[in-house]
């Protein structure tokens, strides 16, 4: 006797948290979990339908693949070109996107200014004009008879950007003193941690403290001591820890370089003595017990990642935001000025240093260049730290043969 099986419907179901895009002017973005990562409604921006399908469609394709901070980059030029439609007057249609409108939208950012009343800079107005022209771009060659086909834009609408600034350092001593400061915290939260296992809470009369504050200085020291790149080193991941193949009380820490592609040869591995209190890999651990309450909160791409924290806006609990980052080092820059301000009160013979008003992205090229100084400008030193790749592909002989060695080189280095 046949049986009659029950008809599987294979239609693909509506996720949670998806939003309906009747109209296809609601831009949705998801993540590899297809969990819905960003949503931008572009009927918002107040221009006519034809223009905001022109750039949903050209949004929605173009940037699927971008970081969540390029899409937001992308979203102001928006909302700016927007502002700019609206009081330029003569943009209601994708025909009126000619070169004489792109000039007009060069020169009234020229013309922009802050709450302040400070002029716009140069990385801001390009910033509102390269998302525009990316999106113009895609859509003239995708779809093609919607944009004037004689539509171009200017090669340096903003000169001076490419000009290459003084690089900013921070000198030993203020190096020494933030890592100074971070020890501090990082040793007062350890000893708070221990005591109020053995307390009860409602006996605790210490302030509460942000869930980002006991984090910041964490952040700091491991990125001073490694030299990272700030942007890898908030996506570091909390498995980016390995024993060293040949010495027991070293440990390497391993991540990707930002544009990595997961290529091997570009990730960046350097091994730590573990021996230290205060050793990269330690204070490594010590975020990872930290946040672990956190992992089961965070969306399913970020519950991997080492720096979790809770407050970050929108998203809640995930990955240390940028703005996020930025207001915690704030806050622990003042909190560091507080007590070094209270101690020069109380030892005026013995006055130290405030700290200096510093972002993460400076210690990669300050730890270089000290460790370029210490070597007595040996660039090998610095180049150690900077680089560090965890493998060195094989030389071929055409290689060898150009750098004039006789030796056959073949074998892979590897570099803990």
């Amino acid at each position: 006797m046949q049986l009659e099986r029950a008809r599987i419907d294979r239609r693909f179901a509506t996720m949670p948290g998806a939003v309906p895009s009747a109209n296809g002017a609601v831009v949705t973005f998801r993540d590899e979990w297809s969990t819905v990562a960003q949503v931008f409604d572009l009927a918002k921006l107040g221009l006519s339908p034809e223009l905001t399908m022109l750039f949903a469609d050209a949004f929605r394709v173009h940037y699927a693949g971008a970081a969540i901070a390029t899409r937001k980059g992308c979203w102001k030029a928006l909302r700016t070109f927007a502002r700019f439609v609206a009081q330029d007057g003569a943009i209601t249609v994708p025909a009126n996107l000619t070169t004489q409108a792109i000039g007009r939208y060069i020169l009234w950012l020229d013309r922009q200014s802050s709450s302040t009343g400070e002029p716009w800079s140069i990385s801001t107005r390009y910033g509102r004009f390269v998302d525009v022209k990316m999106l113009l771009t895609w859509a003239m060659r995708n779809r093609p008879g919607r944009l004037p086909t004689s539509l171009s834009f200017p090669l340096n609408p903003f000169p001076g950007r490419h000009r290459t600034p003084v690089p900013r350092r921070l000198s030993a001593l203020q190096l020494k003193a933030i890592l100074s400061a971070c020890y501090a915290e990082i040793d007062a939260e350890r000893k708070d941690f221990k005591e109020g296992r053995h307390r009860d809470a409602p006996q605790s009369k210490k302030p509460r403290r942000s869930s980002i504050d006991p984090i910041v200085p964490l952040f700091l020291a491991i990125g001073i001591q490694t030299a990272a790149n700030p942007e890898a080193l908030r996506l570091i991941r909390r498995d980016c820890l390995a024993p060293h193949p040949l010495d027991e009380n070293r440990v390497v820490i391993d991540w990707a370089k930002p544009g990595a592609g997961g290529e091997v040869r570009r990730a960046q591995r350097r091994s730590f003595d573990r021996r230290r209190l205060h050793a990269a890999p330690n204070l490594i651990e010590r975020v990872a017990a930290i946040t672990e309450p956190l992992v089961g909160q965070a969306r399913p791409s970020e519950r991997n990642h080492l720096f979790l924290v809770r407050g970050n806006r929108p998203v809640g609990v995930g990955t240390i935001r940028h703005a996020t980052l930025r207001i915690g080092i704030q806050r622990f820059i003042a909190r560091a000025n507080a007590r070094i301000a209270a101690w020069n009160n109380a030892h005026p013979d013995k006055p130290r240093a405030l700290l200096p008003n510093f972002a993460p992205v400076l210690f990669r090229g300050s730890v270089a260049t000290e460790h370029y100084h210490a070597a007595g400008g040996d660039i090998r030193a610095a180049q150690t730290v900077l680089i560090t790749p965890a493998l060195i592909r094989p030389i071929s002989m055409s290689e060898d043969r150009r750098r004039g060695s006789c030796k056959k080189r073949q074998l892979r280095v590897f570099k803990g």
